[in-house]
């Protein structure tokens, strides 16, 4: 498994299963990287998990959080603005969601 990262973050800019070497660096070029500034390397299974949870699992955990903080939020407001006891908002939601 080879990875193209940058530099000075180890950010993940790509992976390939079985990529030939260069490849990835070539790649990352075309989309504007300097050379200067990215490596690519083979990495173990464990290396990659590491790579994989910082770079693509934990920020999607953190967006989906996000979401989902703002979204209860927005509902909070609304029902707080529409005078709702939290049975009837529970109510209101299961309705609109079974319809």
């Amino acid at each position: 498994m080879r990875v193209c990262l940058e530099k000075a973050t180890g950010k993940l800019i790509e992976m390939q299963s079985s990529a030939t070497p260069g490849t990835l660096l070539r790649n990352a070029q075309s989309s504007g990287w300097q050379l200067a500034d990215i490596e690519e390397k083979e990495v173990t299974q464990e290396e990659w998990a590491a790579i994989q949870e910082e770079w693509i699992d934990k920020p999607q955990r953190d967006e989906d959080k996000k979401r989902l903080d703002s979204r209860i939020a927005a509902e909070e407001t609304v029902r707080s603005k529409l005078g709702f006891t939290d049975n009837e908002w529970a109510m209101l939601k299961e309705a609109l969601q079974s319809s």
